[in-house]
């Protein structure tokens, strides 16, 4: 994979629609971040990568520092988890005002507590 394009590309159209959608979300709420592949995903950083995510069969992930997670352990209650994961599932809408939340929380723990990646 070359591009965030080309990676999502390479799902089925239901699911691809869902990954786009995530992609409109990280760059409306980051649009100073740089959009590039890093471990084979869609990565967006500022100096530090801040965000990634990837898609599955069933859903996609958001992933985050664990302390982004934490934070915000009780409005996930309804979602999947991990240390610095939050699974999304295809057959529900994505919670775009959670979503921007997450991202401001991270953007801001880099540019104010300088909290990088893992």
């Amino acid at each position: 994979m070359k591009t965030v394009d080309d990676y999502i590309a390479a799902f089925p159209e239901d699911q691809a629609a869902r990954l786009r959608e995530m992609r409109t979300l990280v760059t409306t709420a980051l649009p100073q971040a740089v959009e590039e592949i890093k471990w084979g995903v869609p990565a967006y950083s500022t100096g530090t990568v801040l965000v990634t995510f990837a898609g599955f069969a069933k859903h996609l992930n958001l992933y985050f520092t664990p302390s982004t997670v934490s934070a915000f352990e009780h409005a996930l209650s309804d979602y999947r988890t991990g240390k610095s994961a939050v699974s999304f599932p295809y057959d529900r809408p994505l919670p775009e005002r959670l979503i921007a939340d997450l991202l401001a929380h991270r953007l801001n723990e880099y540019t104010t507590d300088g909290i990088t990646w893992m």
